[in-house]
C-alpha cells in the first residue's frame, strides 16, 4: 500500500467554481473552505501542487492565493503532466494524488 506524499490540484472547477468574470484583468473565485482544507493539508505533511491547463498569467494569483507552491501552468496532456510532478518532485506516481 502506498502513501499518498503529494497532493496535485486542477485549479478551475476544483479550486475555483469554474467561472471567470470577462474583462480586464480575467478573475476567478475561490472558497476560504478550499483554502482552510489545504492549510489542513499542508500541516499533515502532504506536499501540495498545482496542474492546469490554464497560462500563467492567468492562475498564478489563485496558486498564490492557495498558500503557493509548484506549479505547471499550459499542461493539456495531465497524465503527461502528472508524471512530470513526480518526477519533479522526486516521489512515485503511486504517491500523488490528483484531483481533476
Amino acid at each position: 500500500m502506498s502513501t499518498i506524499s503529494v497532493l496535485v490540484l486542477d485549479i478551475d472547477g476544483v479550486l475555483t467554481d469554474g467561472t471567470v468574470a470577462v474583462g480586464a484583468p480575467l478573475t476567478r473565485r475561490v472558497h476560504l473552505r478550499d483554502l482552510d482544507a489545504l492549510s489542513r493539508a499542508r500541516s499533515a505533511g502532504l506536499h501540495v501542487a498545482f496542474l492546469t491547463g490554464e497560462g500563467e498569467q492567468e492562475m498564478s494569483v489563485v496558486v498564490t492565493r492557495c498558500g503557493g507552491g509548484p506549479a505547471w501552468y499550459g499542461v493539456k496532456d495531465k497524465a503527461a503532466g502528472l508524471r512530470q510532478v513526480a518526477a519533479t518532485l522526486q516521489v512515485d506516481l503511486s504517491a500523488v494524488c490528483y484531483v481533476a
